[in-house]
């Protein structure tokens, strides 16, 4: 039995016949390379390396993390570099306070690119989507780079539909020539392993070329310096894995100064960094292990059992702590294991290791 055809599309593929032997011809690319060739522009990189022109980037971030902070310091670094061009640079700033905008119009001023605001000169978001179409239609978008801060002021990204035809538009002006830069929301709570999840549905993710989340390394509330850490979760093309920065949390200098304060961190300085945290986080687990080890509860299973009960933590919990700080090296791991009888891994504490506290356990 043969599934019907709407009549609307009958009619239209009836029409073809004489003119297309095949009615996928009238598609085909096949004599147009001329016109790929206009529209296809050189990949080279956007925002340090971590985005691609010719390309849709994602960035994932929760509120407070330096995203808007940093995408700007690396918008100035290429054009300062003469990689941008900063006539074609359009930042649509749409999350920002009065005095916040006038703040990064003097940067935007300065440097030479543009700077767009709900409100202002007549724009509005719902007349973006609109402009996009116009720039399609018209081949306007090759070497444009648009930033979206932020993109939920653009699309509802809740929304499988809404996300779904704002990712479609806006891969035909990547097509075209065009690079977009949004930066997006994560959910409140991290993943299972402590990672940032990115928000709303999966169009948004699915349809990009690249994207990241961005969260902070260090908890220290002395510090006078945020580190936090771009890590990629969509690649298409050589753009960094990883990338870490460094800014000031100096609460009495001005945005010029805080823009200047942006550093990029080596990723030797990020290890030992991330170490150190990890290790403050689990520090209640390192300690009620150690304190295991040392009344002879040496064993894997055994020691996991003890750990999960004192901690209240699942037993997976409990192992996947015991392995993750297990080793020779002191600056990364708490212990270390010989095989014994049978094969049994006998764990001890690894000499030199980073100090977790037990000297003040009731038990000692």
């Amino acid at each position: 039995m043969h599934t019907p055809i709407d009549e609307s599309v009958s009619s239209h593929l009836a029409s073809l016949k004489p003119l297309h032997p095949n009615p996928l011809d009238q598609y085909s690319l096949m004599g147009h390379l001329a016109e790929l060739e206009k529209n296809t522009v050189e990949q080279k990189s956007v925002l340090g390396n971590l985005a691609l022109s010719g390309q849709s980037t994602v960035i994932f971030s929760s509120p407070n993390n330096g995203k808007t902070l940093i995408v700007t310091h690396l918008t100035v670094e290429g054009i300062a570099s003469g990689r941008l061009d900063a006539s074609k640079i359009y930042y649509l700033n749409m999350d920002d306070t009065g005095q916040g905008l006038l703040e990064k119009c003097r940067i935007a001023e300065e440097y030479g690119f543009h700077m767009l605001a709900d409100g202002h000169k007549g724009f509005k978001t719902a007349l973006f989507i609109d402009t996009i179409i116009y720039m399609i239609e018209n081949d306007l978008c090759r070497d444009i780079v648009i930033i979206l801060d932020t993109l939920k002021k653009f699309v509802d990204v809740m929304s499988k539909d809404k996300a779904s035809r704002f990712s479609k538009i806006m891969r035909v002006f990547v097509l075209k020539g065009g690079t977009l830069i949004s930066l997006a929301h994560t959910n409140k709570k991290p993943d299972s392993n402590g990672k940032p999840v990115y928000g709303g549905t999966s169009d948004i993710l699915d349809d990009c070329d690249c994207a990241y989340t961005l969260a902070r390394v260090n908890t220290d509330k002395e510090s006078t310096q945020k580190v936090v850490e771009f890590e990629n979760i969509k690649r298409r093309g050589n753009v960094a894995q990883t990338a870490a920065y460094t800014y000031s949390l100096e609460s009495n200098i001005d945005y010029n100064q805080l823009l200047l304060s942006v550093t990029a961190l080596d990723p030797n300085q990020l290890k030992p960094l991330k170490q150190a945290e990890a290790i403050k986080a689990d520090a209640e687990l390192i300690k009620i292990v150690k304190v295991c080890l040392l009344e002879d509860i040496n064993t894997k299973m055994r020691l996991a059992d003890a750990v999960a009960l004192e901690a209240g933590i699942s037993k997976r919990s409990a192992l996947a702590v015991i392995e993750k700080y297990t080793g020779e090296d002191p600056t990364a791991h708490q212990w270390s294991f010989v095989v014994g009888a049978r094969g049994a891994k006998m764990y001890e504490i690894l000499k030199g290791a980073s100090n977790t506290p037990i000297a003040h356990d009731p038990r000692y």
